[in-house]
C-alpha cells in the first residue's frame, strides 16, 4: 500500500513535496515546540511572582483580571501563548499590568517583541529550511531515477 501511494504522489509534484515537507519536519516541530515552551513557562514565572507580590495592594477589578489571565501557571501560560499566537490582543493581557510595577509593563512589552519578531521568526526559519532541503532531496531523486531510466532504454 506504502509503494502504491509512493507511485501515485510521483505524479503530483507539489503535493508530495508538500507531504514529505511536513513529515520531515516532524523533528523539528518536537523540538521547536519544547523551546517554546519552556520559553513560556520562564515568562510565566517572572510574571506570576510579579503578580503574587502585588496581588494584595490592587483594587478589586484588577485583581479580578489577574485571577482570569494570571491566576496560575497553565492560565498564565495561555495568556501569554494567545498573545503571539493571534488567539487574543496583545494590550487586552498587558491591562492588569498597568497596576503592577512598571517593569512588569516594559517586560511584557519585550516578550511580545521576542517571541514574535525572535522565537517565532526562528521557528519559520526551520521549517522553510528543511522544506527546502527536502525539496532539494527530492529533485536529487527524480534525476536519479531519469538517469537510471534512460540508461535501461540505452
Amino acid at each position: 500500500r506504502i509503494m502504491r501511494l509512493v507511485r501515485v504522489l510521483r505524479g503530483f509534484t507539489s503535493f508530495r513535496l508538500v507531504v514529505y515537507s511536513l513529515l520531515g519536519s516532524m523533528q523539528n516541530l518536537l523540538w521547536i515546540f519544547l523551546c517554546l515552551f519552556l520559553l513560556l513557562y520562564s515568562w510565566a514565572m517572572f510574571f506570576l511572582y510579579g503578580v503574587a507580590e502585588s496581588f494584595p495592594n490592587l483594587d478589586p477589578a484588577t485583581q479580578e483580571e489577574m485571577r482570569l489571565y494570571y491566576d496560575s501557571v497553565y492560565s498564565c501560560m495561555l495568556s501569554l501563548f494567545m498573545c503571539v499566537s493571534g488567539g487574543d490582543d496583545w494590550t487586552n493581557r498587558m491591562q492588569p499590568f498597568r497596576s503592577l510595577p512598571s517593569v512588569y509593563v516594559y517586560a511584557f512589552i519585550f516578550y511580545i517583541f521576542f517571541m514574535v519578531f525572535g522565537a517565532v521568526n526562528v521557528a519559520v526559519a526551520t521549517f522553510v529550511e528543511t522544506a527546502a532541503d527536502i525539496s532539494r532531496r527530492d529533485r536529487d531523486s527524480i534525476i536519479e531515477q531519469e538517469i537510471e531510466q534512460t540508461q535501461r532504454i540505452a
